[in-house]
């Protein structure tokens, strides 16, 4: 906070000499503008480059000057040195055109830049006290810093960062994108976020609660149901083959009492079963009405049962 303090400070101090270069700068231009109508391109080149890296240009003004560049160095046979200034002036106004009846001399770079020059790409936002920008696609790196515009306030400026931590009960209205020599190549008026953090996420089903838990207990218990009534049945079949009185008593007693113990497993296990399956069940649906979607219950106007019949 203490530099962002600091930062308001000096841009203050910053905002009293903007006026008069300003000045200079559209007398330094005007002198460009006579110069190449005298055809002396060179002198004319020199002030407009120096005007570009004296810094303060807004957008449009930024990219006349590249543009009145890449003209006076088209003049100059300087093709390459051209085709860079057409360049930086059609990344930051892609609609950027030459008048009707230019020399091909000129038209040349500058179709050339167009052919391959990608716009500027870039976003910007204020959340929580911190304004940003996000350079979205930017081939010629033409954006080295941010300028951010304070309600009632001068600006806070920052030319080599992509962020800005704002004094307390600043409102930014303002972010500008701004190159190495602290010109405007994008703005974008801005109203920062006021809304709440989003609510934490809600709290993990405890295990007792799980539905996958519950089924697995439901395939356990059904299982030691469906063995014990296969045992039970195996019992039976055999206690009835074996009771034809020629067997020892003991015998279809011992197949007996094993009969009795699966029949009992057999009915533990199935009424384990369909009380795990309740629950499961249970925990499916309510679990699905809980996450807010849709759920399709389809059941039969029958019941379900099992029975275990056995006769010794």
């Amino acid at each position: 906070m203490r530099a962002a303090a600091i930062a308001l400070i000096l841009a203050f101090a910053t905002a009293t000499t903007t006026n008069a270069y300003a000045d200079d700068r559209e007398q330094e231009l005007a002198e460009a503008k006579r110069l190449e109508s005298a055809l002396e391109y060179d002198k004319a080149l020199v002030i407009v480059e120096r005007v570009i890296a004296s810094g303060g240009a807004t957008r449009e003004q930024l990219v006349e000057l590249h543009v009145l560049a890449g003209k006076l160095a088209a003049g100059l046979d300087r093709e390459q040195i051209a085709e860079d200034h057409f360049a930086r002036a059609l990344a930051l106004a892609p609609a950027t055109t030459l008048p009707d009846g230019t020399s091909p001399k000129i038209t040349r770079p500058f179709d050339s830049a167009r052919a391959h020059t990608v716009p500027l790409r870039v976003s910007a936002g204020v959340e929580r006290g911190i304004a940003m920008i996000n350079v979205e696609g930017d081939a010629l790196k033409l954006v080295a810093g941010l300028v951010v515009k304070i309600a009632g306030a001068a600006e806070l400026r920052e030319p080599q960062g992509r962020r800005i931590e704002l004094p307390d009960r600043a409102r930014a209205t303002e972010v500008i994108a701004i190159d190495a020599y602290g010109n405007q190549v994008w703005s974008q008026r801005v109203v920062e976020s006021t809304a709440p953090p989003p609510p934490p996420p809600p709290p993990g089903r405890p295990i007792y609660k799980s539905p996958w838990l519950w089924g697995s207990l439901f395939v356990v218990t059904a299982g030691v149901g469906a063995v014990g009534a296969w045992q039970l049945t195996k019992a039976q079949n055999e206690w009835n083959d074996l009771n034809d009185g020629t067997h020892d008593y003991s015998e279809l007693l011992a197949i007996e009492q094993r009969g009795k113990r699966w029949g009992v497993a057999a009915n533990i296990g199935f009424g384990l079963a369909a009380a795990t399956g309740l629950v499961t069940a249970w925990f499916i649906v309510t679990g699905r009405s809980s996450s807010s979607t849709t759920a399709a219950v389809v059941a039969t106007g029958d019941g379900l049962g099992v029975a275990i019949n056995g006769r010794f």
